[in-house]
């Protein structure tokens, strides 16, 4: 596993060099989420995620996330060392972010083709669950959710 980190990080350097200097590299994400409120059977989103992700030499990655919905947000991270439980390698050109809720997990898929990247983001249910249960950006609460999905905007290696 740390091998492909190490691989990964050397194609992401030769790609863009002048990243490589400080020993780390981030990944930005932009993406949007939609999904139906249970208890209200309103549409919601798009609520629009800001995601980084710094891999630093050593395996080290840190994340910061930041949601906007109107005028509401929430904001935070983690900090772990590769092939933890939420970051782990997918591949040769490929890291995986796992963000686990009480019924399903988000994962963020980064896919890096020279000096540009691809994501994924999708959800999927824990096996016996219907519906999606998230902390919702309006209440800080737990909030009952179907017909979830994700759109990417965009992903830049920087």
């Amino acid at each position: 596993m740390l091998r492909y980190f190490c691989l990964l990080l050397t194609v992401i350097c030769l790609a863009v060099p002048g990243h490589c200097l400080a020993q780390s590299v981030t990944v930005k994400i932009n993406y949007n989420w939609y999904g139906e409120a249970i208890d209200t059977g309103e549409q919601l989103g798009p609520v629009k995620w800001s995601f980084a992700g710094s891999l630093s030499d050593g395996g080290r990655v840190q994340d910061s996330y930041e949601g906007r919905a109107g005028r509401l947000s929430e904001a935070g991270g983690s900090q772990e060392k590769l092939g933890g439980p939420r970051w782990q390698v997918a591949g040769p050109h490929q890291l995986r972010r796992v963000i686990n809720w009480p019924n399903s997990s988000t994962i963020i898929t980064v896919t890096v083709q020279g000096t540009s990247c691809d994501a994924r983001v999708e959800a999927h249910l824990k096996p016996g669950k219907t519906f999606f249960l998230f902390r919702s950006i309006s209440s800080g609460g737990m909030r009952a959710y179907r017909n979830v999905r994700y759109s990417v905007i965009d992903c830049t290696i920087g």
